[in-house]
């Protein structure tokens, strides 16, 4: 009789079921070798927003090694297009009108659950939101609000028997004072834009009916004439005439103008809000060389609940409070260099949003505030900014809008050196009273 096979079917088995085991316990541990990789792409010409995105990637890779980060550098609109269809781009930091371009085409995705998830509008100030929405979704968000700011020496300004301005008039009559003895008004703006359009950015700002501006995005020339522009053109032309103000009113401001501005030897200088972070460091440069503190004491007080103070009013720096050029709007411009945002097909939605948390966590933010700036974190710039100059910053970044927008990026690009263009002309003297329909004319062709 033979004898059933039972061992060789038995160690058969053993075999496979041990084969398999292995196999499938290697498996997980290969892949938990593999690192995470993201295609990073940017687009920002400011060199001050380009040390910051470096410096939150920098941080974010140290935190989490097992993320690959890859940059990527503009190659052309096609070339963009190209990449974000392929799936060759997860996340990118590039301008509002880039943003709005993309958006229109479909290519972004909406990031309505972002927003939702991690409360950004508690958490954040609208105008954040704002440079990152197009209609009535959310297609970025902005990296870091920077507002314009009028800053002022309190005790320069008493030695030219000027006073603090408190409003917008009494702005420009320091200006008109400061010029007539040959004084011009250092400016401290984002790479890329002219000095110049500081005081059309803030007539536009409290004058123009933004939203309109934003929905006719990229439409055609005859959408364009129906928008009532003019009047802040008009607007323009008469506050130069009552501020005396020219193309050569403005200068721009050096790599020393700040401590200038610090020690008084500046009265008034017009900068980004990003300034703060340079004030704190004149500010300690100067207690160090002469053994305590500097600047004078009018200008504000302490700054954090842990006992930091304000650099900008121990240097004795004061901030123009009220932009009322208008009896609708008191709205301050600002600038964000950098909207974040994410491709419509991108396959990495997770890793990005955990990359979006880290930059806009309290922390993250917190230590941002630490070296000096105002972010766009409610929380944070409530414990940090108590009082004084930087406080007053965080309260104009807290009611800015969509009608802070710097002026130009709610424009295609074809529209933007033409209305830039009509801008300066008014302050070189040169007001037509039919601008606007000269941009749109020009902008068509």
């Amino acid at each position: 009789m033979r004898k059933p096979r039972i061992i060789p079917i038995v160690s058969l088995l053993c075999f496979i079921l041990t084969t398999f085991t292995l196999t499938a316990c290697s498996g997980p541990s290969k892949k938990s070798d593999e690192k995470q990789k993201l295609s990073v792409y940017i687009d920002i010409k400011d060199r001050n927003t380009l040390d910051l995105i470096r410096t939150f990637l920098d941080e974010y890779k140290k935190e989490k090694p097992n993320v690959e980060l890859s940059m990527n550098s503009p190659l052309g609109n096609n070339k963009l297009e190209e990449d974000i269809l392929k799936s060759s781009i997860d996340v990118m930091f590039i301008p509002r009108n880039k943003m709005l371009d993309l958006s229109s085409k479909g290519l972004l995705n909406d990031m309505g659950q972002f927003y939702k998830k991690n409360k950004v509008s508690d958490k954040y100030y609208n105008i954040a939101a704002a440079y990152g929405r197009a209609g009535d979704k959310y297609y970025g968000i902005g990296l870091m609000p920077y507002s314009i700011e009028a800053i002022y020496n309190v005790q320069s300004l008493q030695k030219s028997n000027l006073g603090a301005p408190q409003n917008f008039k009494d702005f420009l009559g320091v200006i008109k004072q400061l010029n007539s003895t040959g004084t011009k008004i250092p400016v401290l703006l984002s790479d890329g834009i002219d000095i110049r359009n500081v005081i059309p950015a803030m007539v536009f700002s409290n004058t123009a009916d933004v939203g309109q501006v934003e929905k006719n995005y990229g439409k055609d020339s005859a959408s364009y004439s129906k928008l009532n522009l003019q009047p802040v053109f008009d607007t323009l032309n008469s506050l130069v005439k009552q501020g005396g103000i020219t193309e050569n009113t403005f200068e721009s401001a050096g790599d020393g103008t700040v401590k200038r501005l610090v020690s008084g030897d500046v009265p008034l200088m017009i900068a980004l809000s990003s300034v703060t972070k340079d004030i704190k460091n004149a500010v300690n440069t100067s207690s160090s060389s002469s053994g305590g503190s500097s600047g004078g004491s009018s200008g504000g007080s302490t700054g954090s609940s842990t006992g930091s103070t304000d650099p900008a009013s121990k240097a004795g720096l004061g901030v123009l409070k009220s932009y009322d050029i208008s009896n609708v709007t008191n709205s301050i411009p600002v600038v964000v260099n950098a909207v974040v945002s994410m491709p419509a097909n991108t396959k990495n939605e997770e890793a990005i949003n955990d990359l979006l948390d880290f930059i806009y966590n309290e922390s993250t933010q917190k230590k941002l505030a630490e070296t000096g700036y105002v972010t766009a974190n409610k929380s944070v710039n409530e414990k940090m900014w108590k009082s004084g100059v930087n406080k007053d910053i965080a309260g104009h970044l807290e009611k800015a809008d969509s009608t802070g927008i710097f002026y130009l990026y709610e424009f295609p690009e074809k529209y933007q050196t033409n209305v830039e263009s009509a801008a300066i002309d008014i302050l070189k003297g040169k007001y037509t009273g039919t601008e606007w329909k000269d941009i749109v004319s020009k902008s068509s062709k």
